[in-house]
């Protein structure tokens, strides 16, 4: 069975009733970290930090340096991306060293202008180039107009396979 972490924007609320949720049935839930926002989300999982988790899968415990030398970045701005990651609870540490304790990740969120329904859907996959049509999703989410109903789900079931 795969480890897979689901990262996701979800309010206060949301990480509340699915931790009831799993104290009333008592069964273990999937495990989840929640972002207050896109913005949050997308500001704490840069491309650099991608890269480290992508290094990280599968390695086991890593020193930072090793984790510096196989993402080939100065120990330095490794340093800063790592302890953001350990800051949210991607990555955990112990006397070993840094270890990602996934196997893959699934990334989900929706985004909503102030009205209801949304009027596009994007669904991305870890197996498909984060480009939609001719243009990569950062510049896609940087030319949302907010005045516009959008839902965007970001879907990636298998990220580092």
């Amino acid at each position: 069975m795969t480890n897979t972490v689901t990262i996701g924007v979800a309010s206060r609320e949301e990480i509340n009733a699915r931790f009831m949720r799993a104290m009333t049935t008592g069964k273990r839930t999937a495990p989840f970290i929640g972002f207050a926002d896109e913005r949050a989300l997308w500001s704490t999982l840069t491309p650099l930090r991608w890269d480290i988790l992508k290094a990280m899968t599968g390695a086991g415990p890593l020193e930072l340096r090793e984790i510096a030398r196989r993402v080939g970045r100065d120990v330095r701005g490794v340093h800063t991306s790592v302890h953001a990651l350990l800051a949210v609870g991607l990555i955990e540490r112990d006397e070993a060293g840094f270890r990602f304790p996934y196997d893959a990740v699934h990334v989900d969120f929706v985004l909503r202008a102030a009205c209801s329904t949304p009027i596009l859907s994007v669904s991305l996959f870890a197996d498909v180039p984060m480009i939609v049509g001719r243009m990569p999703l950062d510049q896609l989410l940087s030319k949302i107009n907010t005045d516009n109903n959008i839902e965007i789900s970001v879907n990636q079931p298998n990220l580092f396979a």
